[in-house]
């Protein structure tokens, strides 16, 4: 089966053996989950609440 789909959702990007392209400018192109922007600020997010939250609430 074969679904395309349109997200910036990490939980859904993290799908199994899920193929992840991003479309940049300069072409297409294919990534590893751990490289998106969406998995890295929500991974950073949840590691660093309180510093997130700091600059938040200034």
């Amino acid at each position: 089966m074969l679904l395309v789909i349109a997200t910036h959702s990490p939980i859904v990007m993290a799908y199994p053996d899920a193929d992840i392209y991003l479309f940049p400018p300069e072409g297409i192109e294919k990534v590893r989950y751990e490289e998106t922007q969406h998995h890295q600020l929500t991974r950073d997010f949840l590691l660093h609440r309180e510093r997130y939250l700091e600059q938040l609430c200034k």
